[in-house]
């Protein structure tokens, strides 16, 4: 890579609910300071996150050594000056690859138009999922909006061939859709730390437990993990079930399972740090992913990471690290007595678990490395400054 290139990274949230993202950019960030001639973060947040988060957030990437800076977004109508201010700091630093990361609407908006009329060489911009949750009207103004961007940039990254897919059926610009598989930190993970979290919890070893670990919405399918719950009772009544994150749809998850009998069968543990993160999904035996939109979960490559079976739905990405019958089981999404049956049959089968655990590890160990990442996307950049990008880096 060429140490006179200069690379603008925007992201458009916090990375408190999303710790395998946040370990990802900080290494990559550090990587591109070494191969560029300047490379800078730049944190593109608007008034619905609160003044002590974004400052935490920027003082949290200044400590870690990342060259950061914060453009506050008002997003009370006034876009245009936004637009114009956003564009002229991009062309004032006269940066020749904008990146922008993964950003709510309309802020990716904002930020894609603006690097446009900067008329800045080459526009990449990551999307991680899309919002197919929302009601008809926004979704259909959203995907419009999506259709018009992928015309003005130049390469549009996802980490799965089922994002890919999934793009090209919401009439996104096929041409510029790059797949870049991800990866996590294998140092971080110990499946030594068992117990520590279970002592926490009060759930002695020999306890079974289910766990999933995302942010509490809809589209993450946590609602039909706690509808197939009753059903392994009947079958493993230990059986214990753990609830790793927050967001709109807990509220209502806690209220259904304070209804459920037996009682004291389901943790909600809120948001963790990465590192308690991974101490909890070590004490899981099986890890769960009920969602109905997926790209490629870290969730499930941090449990394969840690030696556990994952159960998850075949839909996404899912289907490309899952490997059903080797590391795992794929079942249908919305579909909770499935569920319940694969999770009852490890559940029952320890040694069939085990070896699905085993296997999941190589499987990470051998493609879905943090290195591996930040090397693939820097292959990436490389390529998109040559003109010469592949469909693919896996």
């Amino acid at each position: 890579m060429s140490k006179r290139e200069r690379i603008l990274n925007i992201v458009g949230y916090c990375f408190e609910n999303a710790h395998g993202h946040q370990e990802y950019i900080v290494s990559l960030c550090r990587r591109l300071q070494i191969e560029m001639e300047e490379s800078l973060l730049l944190y593109v947040l608007d008034e619905e996150i609160s003044k002590d988060r974004r400052d935490a957030e920027i003082s949290m990437m200044q400590s870690k050594g990342i060259n950061t800076k914060n453009f506050f977004l008002r997003l009370d109508g006034y876009y245009l000056k936004v637009i114009k201010d956003l564009s002229q700091l991009i062309k004032r630093d006269n940066f020749d690859i904008v990146h922008i990361n993964t950003a709510p609407f309309p802020v990716y908006s904002i930020c894609i138009i603006a690097a446009y009329l900067s008329g800045v060489s080459n526009i990449v911009w990551h999307i991680n999922g899309l919002d197919l949750e929302r009601p008809l009207n926004k979704y259909l103004t959203h995907n419009l909006t999506r259709i018009f961007l992928s015309k003005i940039v130049n390469r549009i990254s996802v980490n799965s061939e089922g994002m890919r897919e999934l793009l090209r059926k919401q009439r996104i610009n096929p041409k510029g859709i790059v797949s870049i598989y991800p990866g996590v930190d294998l140092k971080r993970f110990d499946k030594e730390v068992r117990n520590s979290a279970r002592s926490e919890f009060g759930i002695e070893k020999e306890i079974p437990i289910v766990g999933v670990v995302g942010t509490i919405v809809d589209y993450k399918g946590q609602n039909y993990l706690i509808e197939a719950i009753p059903y392994v009772l009947k079958e493993i009544p230990e059986a214990r079930f753990v609830l790793v994150g927050s967001g709109p749809l807990k509220p209502a998850l806690e209220q259904r399972v304070n209804r459920m009998e037996p009682k004291n069968k389901v943790i909600f543990t809120g948001i963790q740090p990465l590192e308690k993160t991974s101490q909890i999904i070590a004490s899981f035996d099986i890890s769960v992913l009920p969602s109905l939109q997926e790209a490629l979960p870290l969730f499930a490559l941090e449990s394969m990471a840690l030696e556990k079976p994952v159960i998850a739905t075949a839909i996404g990405g899912n289907p490309e690290v899952i490997k059903d019958g080797t590391t795992g089981i794929l079942v249908p999404q919305e579909d909770h007595i499935s569920l319940a049956k694969a999770i009852i049959k490890l559940l029952k089968d320890q040694d069939l678990a085990r070896r699905m655990g085993e296997a999941g590890k190589r499987v990470v160990e051998e493609r879905f490395t943090l290195d591996m990442w930040v090397e693939r996307f820097i292959r990436f950049i490389n390529d998109t400054i040559k003109g010469e990008v592949q469909p693919y880096y896996h």
